[in-house]
Order: structure tokens, then sequence, then C-alpha cells
């Protein structure tokens, strides 16, 4: 059965410059073990066109989005300033299978997931060791760490403009166009949370099948 640990843990933490915060559930669930099992029979794919998801996805359970849903994301969004309400949302299981050297450069770009301030984003890892966490970024041409909607356009569009045409490498990329100002130590059961347009880079250290996420995005249409 998948159902929250009653002894879970809470950090919150500021990122960069803005001060947006980024927060931490430690132990989230008490029988991690039955999320993981779920993944071991569900399907995974190749993500959909026009995703850079540098693996394979599987559907997540209904049980996990909405435990997560309706008795985890009520006791987080109050350190945004938000109301704690429903929100849409939707997800998977990730699972990393694609070499950080045999990624292209937008992939390994740092990204958003969404530009609303009511759009957030949690990965919940469910592996053993250092196979990679998650890294925030500053964007050196404009100095944004959250990108708004007044700030969409032309973040998208100066990247695009950095990227174009870039010949070195994915790492090479990351040093020239983004400044790093925090990074998320995976651990084992741990579920970070934060909004959507933070940008944000998932730091795989290697092509590896036991590198399993749960990613969620609430209120992204």
């Amino acid at each position: 059965m998948i159902s929250l640990n009653p002894y879970l843990t809470l950090t919150v933490q500021s990122l960069g410059h803005e001060a947006q915060h980024l927060i931490i559930v430690d132990e989230v669930l008490s029988d991690p073990q039955a999320l993981i099992a779920e993944a071991g029979e569900a399907a995974f794919r190749t993500p959909a066109p026009g995703s850079r998801y540098p693996g394979l996805n599987a559907p997540l359970p209904q049980a996990y989005k909405t435990l997560v849903a309706t008795e985890l994301l009520p006791r987080l969004l109050p350190h945004f300033g938000v109301t704690p309400q429903p929100l849409p949302l939707f997800g998977f299981f990730g699972v990393a299978t694609q070499a950080p050297d045999a990624m292209d450069v937008r992939q390994a770009a740092p990204h958003i997931d969404a530009f609303s301030l009511n759009s957030f984003a949690s990965v919940h890892y469910l592996f053993e060791g250092d196979l990679g966490g998650t890294a925030f970024f500053r964007h050196r041409a404009s100095g944004h760490e959250l990108i708004t909607p007044s700030r969409s356009y032309s973040f998208e569009r100066a990247k695009r403009l950095e990227l174009d045409g870039f010949e070195g490498s994915g790492e090479a990329a990351r040093s020239q166009f983004f400044e790093p100002i925090a990074a998320i130590e995976p651990r084992f059961n741990r579920l970070i949370f934060y909004r959507a347009g933070q940008i944000h880079y998932g730091q795989v250290q290697a092509s590896s099948p036991r590198r399993l996420t749960a990613n969620l995005f609430f209120g992204i249409r």
C-alpha cells in the first residue's frame, strides 16, 4: 500500500539571489518498495515526440498521484504563499537510459517545465547511490533563475539563440550560458518540490536502469 510516512521531514531551502523556495521531503513514503514494485510492473516506453527526457517513461499509479495531491501538496503550497487547492496534475516514472555524453545540447541544457507561478514540479528519487540529483541554475545573460510569464518569451528566445549552432558539449553549454545556484543530492525516498519555472537540470551521471524517479507536474495545463 502506498502511504505517506508519518515521520517524514520537510526542509525548506532558498535558491539563489531570487530566494525562491525549494522543499526537500525525506522519507516521504512509509513503504517506497510498494511504489518501486508498481514501476516493475509498468510498461516503459520512449517518451512522446517533443520530450527531451533522456530515457524511458511509464504511467504513475493513480494511488500515488492522489496521495501526493491530497495529502502532501496541502502541506507544501503554503511555503510558496499559495493557498492549498486542487491543481491539475500529470506525471510519469522515469528511468535514465541515455548517457550524458550521448545527449544533444538541448537535452543537456537546463530547462523549465512551465512558467506559471502556480505551476509546480516534484521529483521523487527511488534509487540508491549517487546516480545524479537535480541542479538549479541562473541564466547568465538575463540573470533570471525563475522564469515567469513576463520573462518567458525573452528567456526562450535567448536560449534558442545561444544553443542553435553551438558546437560544444552539453556540459560546455551549461557552463557557458548558465551559472549553478544549487544542487540537490539524491537520497532514496527523497522528494523535492519546486516552482515549475525554476531553471533546472537532472544530473544524470550515467545510463542506468537503476535511476528510477517518480515525476509529477502540478497546475500545468
